[in-house]
């Protein structure tokens, strides 16, 4: 089974492969001027093996979300005794070793075939490298048991971070204080990244003529030897600064100054031996969580032998005074809560405490109790859904209705068509009529809906059913004007008036089957927000009034102060969502309300009371309510005025509900007594389970009783509420933003976090670098480095947080609420000064802990504040990508390569254009410098604050440029 999966599965292995591919490549394109063999490619050679070890091992973070949606179904089958935890592994093993070392074959073909690395260690690197992809991908594994994916992924990337800092190309081991020290040790690339460096440098041996140019072989002299012919070669012309050595071995002996892993000795299976070491630990801590989690579980241990209730009298078997047992101590003996018990001897109406909360429960009690004292359980009265619609004065009432105007929404002879692209192999690569040009692939066309007419009047209930695949999302969206990519066609009016956005935004409102509220927001600041954008002529008491109507006729003023919440934090029920949405569609007091299955993830009884509740709704304000609904019940479809039920995208019956039955025995398909009409109907236009002929004959009926539709001629369209002007618009959304950016943890505060940990973290991991001396010199330069790039990658969460919001500004925006503009000012009013605060808390611990100028603190603030500005730019412009995964992997991508050309990797005169274009348009190419000059400039010797162990020096007319170059000199360093 794995090895069908390993094939048809793209995210495990296909998908990695060509990423992989495709990454190193472009990094064997950026660095192809290491194919010459000269001092300043040296130095460049090294961060090409860098990134193509380090960037494609990060790619394994694909396998953490794989295995975890994998575990989901391994878990089941083990459970159910299908196999062994260790058959499943030993199985995944036999595949994914093999699979391991193709990866790492298609990392290293591009940079050895086009930089012109050395063959002859092809072998052994790709050896190298597959058991670093293998402790990685043992890493991922264990990572992927985590319950989120997400969260998984975070903490894989986590990890990789700090093996990949920790991989001896940034910070000597021996400047990692202790207990900071053991992560050198325990991180694969520690001991995989020098031995993948020695096999791209060691067969520069100088015994077929590849040697470095530029340096040439010397012997020392007594006097002169080390300044001379330090490491046996000397580069004439050249920059000390620029020579490196002659043949591989100097190179890494050279650069072994700096960097103490690098060495040039054979250390290979060594290092192999630790990476296995490594590799097992994570793996064993992998096989041992999954046998836990897929152990059978625990079963219910046997009941505690009950003790006969004591007498009257009987003070022998009595510990204590007899007391008489309360009601909630009752509920819980017999395993229910007291909360569970209270609601209902309340008696509460299924529609308002449908999934009621404990606080709700808790005010209701106090509302009621005497009532509840004072009559018996089986008399106690149940609040009535008409009582509950007409819940309120009458001047509530008429507050709610829409002025009385009779509205109707048509629409006539509607179509859509799907073009579907042909099946031709090469006609998938270019465009549809380039297609049917060159290849001869014709396209087809799909109807989904076809000509469809009905319409619905103020005051009434619509219900379009239909079985899976019988077009009624498609209905919907063309009414609510999102055809998607096909071709909608037919006529859509408002009292006549054709529907356009306009209109739309002006008269309707849409419920979507997905609740899409906000999650840090009160049920009341829900409303309150609406009204103060639909309804801002409305004084501060005329709005408390609004909201506490609108409150109390959807069965939300028991859970007012409720926030939404989402999946990860826990707020109103699912029908206490639906509620409120329908709340904040009758702030704006639209003529035509859209929903798409309000009775979704509700019990029958609930689906019931919220059909009939639309019912009264409609009814008292005069709106028009069109709704698609999938199998209702019989008590659901009471709630219907009007239904439409389509099948195949024809229409199958249109008219009012209650005639249903009828039509079915007129068109030879009676109806047996006490029957639902709905789902005999459904079963009926169903061609999954009926006779496809059947079904053509009632839908082919369906002409001979169809009413005539004509085009209306335009009436008046009720007057409508005078909305917020821009700057209300604005004002009242940066009130919201202020208090989400306050509530909301994703978008700012756990970035703060986050990033805070961060740099402090590597603040102490190159805490030494608060010594002035020549070796802290480089990595001073690499604190910077790390200090600016990885805080800007965490602005790829705020790829994910926006995602998730624009789903909400989408809808709010479409239905008239706001205008985009004023929603972009007033994010940018929050936006700019979160981004300094976060600024300021990325650069605070380097400043504070490794004792970089405080002079210059302001200025690299603002200067990483633009960077963080211009990043965020980027993140939201990807947080309109469908698909908040893909939006986040984008970002990732372009962080890599802004980072990638910030200048300190390669040098732009380096990159081959078009390539050198990206060392222009990318922030950090412009940021990265300034910053690390903040952190450099105030060394000037006025304050005495010198970097040790360099003096001023005067070049000399003989040995000038090597004595004295740049104007200083160090005595007994290299």
């Amino acid at each position: 089974r794995h090895a069908v999966l390993t094939v048809r599965e793209p995210v495990l292995y296909v998908a990695r492969i060509v990423m992989i591919f495709a990454t190193t490549l472009f990094f064997s394109i950026v660095w192809i001027k290491t194919r010459e063999l000269t001092q300043d490619q040296a130095l460049p050679k090294f961060f090409l093996m860098a990134f193509c070890v380090g960037v494609p091992a990060l790619f394994t973070m694909i396998a953490v979300y794989g295995l975890n949606v994998e575990f989901t179904a391994v878990q089941k089958e083990i459970k159910d005794g299908m196999y062994s935890p260790n058959a499943y592994v030993l199985a995944n093993l036999a595949i994914q070793l093999p699979m391991i070392f193709v990866l790492a074959v298609a990392a290293l073909l591009p940079p050895w075939a086009i930089d012109a690395l050395p063959w002859v260690t092809f072998p052994s690197a790709v050896l190298v490298f597959g058991v670093i992809l293998f402790a990685l991908e043992c890493v991922a594994q264990a990572m992927s048991l985590v319950g989120n994916p997400l969260l998984g992924m975070m903490l894989f990337i986590t990890h990789w971070f700090v093996t990949f800092l920790f991989s001896g190309l940034f910070i000597k081991i021996s400047s990692v204080i202790w207990p900071l020290r053991i992560l050198c040790y325990i991180t694969p690339m520690r001991w995989g990244m020098p031995s993948m460096i020695y096999q791209a440098f060691s067969p520069y041996d100088g015994e077929r003529g590849d040697v470095f140019e530029g340096a040439g072989k010397c012997t020392p002299s007594p006097f002169f030897g080390p300044l001379f012919c330090y490491g046996g070669f000397f580069c004439e012309g050249i920059s000390p600064l620029e020579c490196y050595g002659r043949t591989g071995k100097d190179i890494l002996g050279t650069v072994g100054i700096n960097f103490d892993v690098i060495s040039d000795e054979f250390t290979m299976w060594t290092d192999i031996a630790y990476m296995v070491a490594i590799a097992v630990c994570w793996k064993l801590l992998f096989v041992v969580q999954l046998n836990r989690l897929c152990s059978g579980g625990t079963a219910p241990s046997a009941p505690a032998a009950k003790k006969k209730p004591p007498r009257k009298g009987d003070k022998a078997a009595v510990d204590g005074p007899v007391r008489e047992v309360e009601p909630a101590a009752a509920a819980q003996g017999t395993g229910l809560s007291s909360q569970a018990t209270d609601a209902s001897e309340l008696g509460f109406d299924p529609l308002a405490t449908a999934d009621v909360e404990v606080g709700d429960i808790d005010q209701m009690r106090q509302m009621r109790m005497t009532s509840v004292a004072a009559v018996p359980l089986q008399s106690q009265p149940t609040v009535s859904l008409q009582d509950f619609a007409n819940r309120g004065s009458r001047e509530a009432a008429r507050k709610l209705r829409s002025g009385g105007e009779q509205t109707e929404l048509a629409f006539i002879e509607c179509s859509y068509t799907l073009t579907i692209a042909p099946k031709s192999r090469w006609a998938k690569f270019v465009p549809l009529p380039a297609a049917e040009r060159c290849c001869g692939a014709k396209a087809t066309e799909k109807r989904l809906v076809s000509n469809v007419s009905a319409s619905v009047s103020a005051g009434h209930v619509l219900a379009v059913m239909g079985p899976s695949g019988a077009g009624k999302t498609t209905m919907l969206n063309m009414l609510t004007l999102d055809p998607g990519s096909g071709n909608a066609t037919g006529f859509l009016t408002l009292n006549g008036h054709p529907l356009t956005p306009a209109l739309y935004a002006q008269h309707c409102a849409y419920v979507t089957q997905q609740d899409l509220l906000w999650t840090f927001l009160t049920c009341r600041e829900h409303l309150r927000m609406a009204l103060d954008l639909y309804r801002p002529s409305l004084s501060a008491k005329e709005r408390e009034t609004a909201i506490d109507d609108l409150l109390d006729s959807t069965g939300l003023m028991s859970c007012q102060h409720t926030k939404a919440g989402n999946m990860f934090f826990r707020g109103l029920s699912g029908g206490q969502k639906r509620r409120l949405s329908l709340a904040i569609a009758l702030a704006k007091r639209p003529s035509v309300i859209f929903l798409d299955e309000p009775t979704s993830g509700l019990d029958s009884a609930a689906s019931a009371k919220i059909m009939s509740f639309l019912k009264v709704i409609a009814q008292r304000t005069k709106i028009a309510i069109v709704c698609t609904i999938h199998q209702p019940s019989a008590s659901v479809f009471e709630g219907f005025d009007d239904t439409l039920i389509l099948s195949g995208g024809h229409i199958a019956y249109f008219g009012p509900a209650a005639q249903l039955a009828q039509h079915l025995a007129d068109v030879g398909r009676p109806m047996q007594p006490n029957a639902n009409p709905a789902e005999y109907a459904l079963d009926v236009v169903n061609a999954d389970f009926t006779s496809p002929g059947s079904v053509k004959e009632v839908l082919d009926a369906w002409p001979k009783y169809a009413p005539t539709q004509q085009r209306r001629t335009p009436r008046p369209l009720a007057p409508r509420p005078q909305q917020a002007t821009f700057c209300g618009q604005t004002l009242t959304l940066l009130k919201r933003h202020a208090v989400l950016t306050v509530r909301e943890p994703v978008l700012y505060v756990a970035r703060i976090v986050m990033i805070f940990a961060t740099t402090l973290f590597f603040s102490i991991v190159w805490i030494k670098t608060r010594e002035l001396t020549q070796d802290q010199a480089l990595p001073k330069f690499f604190l910077m480095a790390f200090c600016v790039g990885v805080p800007a990658l965490f602005t790829m969460i705020a790829v994910y947080g926006l995602n998730v919001e624009f789903t909400a500004v989408q809808k709010e925006i479409k239905d008239g609420m706001y205008s985009p503009n004023a929603y972009v000012l007033a994010n940018l009013a929050i936006q700019l000064p979160m981004i300094f605060v976060l600024a300021v808390a990325a650069l605070l611990p380097p400043w504070a802990i490794d004792a970089l100028p405080w002079v210059t603190f302001p200025s690299a603030v603002l200067v990483f504040g633009v960077i963080l500005f211009a990043l965020e730019c980027v993140a939201q412009a990807m947080s309109l990508v469908g698909n908040p995964l893909l939006g986040m992997m984008l970002f990732i991508t372009h962080w890599f390569v802004t980072f990638l050309f910030s200048g300190l990797f390669i040098k732009i005169s380096s990159v081959i254009w078009p390539l050198r274009i990206l060392c222009y348009i990318t922030p950090m190419r412009w940021g990265m410098p300034s910053m690390i000059y903040q952190a450099f400039s105030p060394y000037d010797g006025e304050r005495g604050d010198v970097f040790e162990g360099a003096g001023k020096c005067t070049p000399s007319p003989f040995f000038g440029p090597l004595f004295c170059y740049g104007g200083f000199f160090c005595e007994g360093i290299s």
